[in-house]
């Protein structure tokens, strides 16, 4: 919407353009996992960043009952910029019976509302890399490219052989 008025026969619009857009949460992997012990002793971080305007309005709930800020073991830290806005649920001392399970990230304005989708589990083994292609070769050198998968909350590190 512009608003304008005329001085002396000349038309003045000072236009300051109005955007809007519905909440679009980015992705980061096909995972979608953290994972834990679940034995009390360590806490996970979980990462939710939206895009959108006006102003996003993060809520979060596990297994779809709604997640409070007041509840001891869970925190959030909200940063809002101009269109990039980001929610950190925080969770101490991870228990399985209390915390395992799916929790929702919903990014919500005026326009409408996104989800993602994080799974919270136990730490495992992890997950075989896939898609190993052979990208060059020399006499004295290999080089590979594959698609890590899930790490199982593990630092990963691969030798080849």
């Amino acid at each position: 919407m512009c608003i304008g008025f005329v001085v002396h026969r000349h038309t003045k619009l000072p236009c300051f353009p109005i955007v809007s857009v519905k909440p679009q949460i980015h992705q980061f992997n096909d995972f979608n996992k953290v994972a834990a012990p679940g034995d009390g002793s360590s806490g996970v971080l979980m990462l939710c960043q939206a895009e959108g305007l006006p102003v996003v309005f993060f809520s979060w709930a596990r297994n779809g009952i709604a997640v409070e800020p007041n509840e001891a073991r869970y925190s959030f830290q909200t940063v809002h910029g101009v269109d990039k806005h980001e929610t950190q649920l925080i969770i101490t001392n991870v228990s399985a019976q209390l915390d395992f399970g799916t929790f929702t990230c919903t990014a919500r304005n005026a326009l409408g509302e996104d989800k993602l989708h994080i799974q919270l589990v136990k730490t495992s083994s992890p997950e075989p890399p896939t898609r190993l292609q052979l990208v060059t070769h020399t006499h004295n050198s290999v080089t590979l490219t594959w698609i890590a998968g899930y790490d199982g909350g593990f630092e990963q590190k691969f030798r080849v052989q």
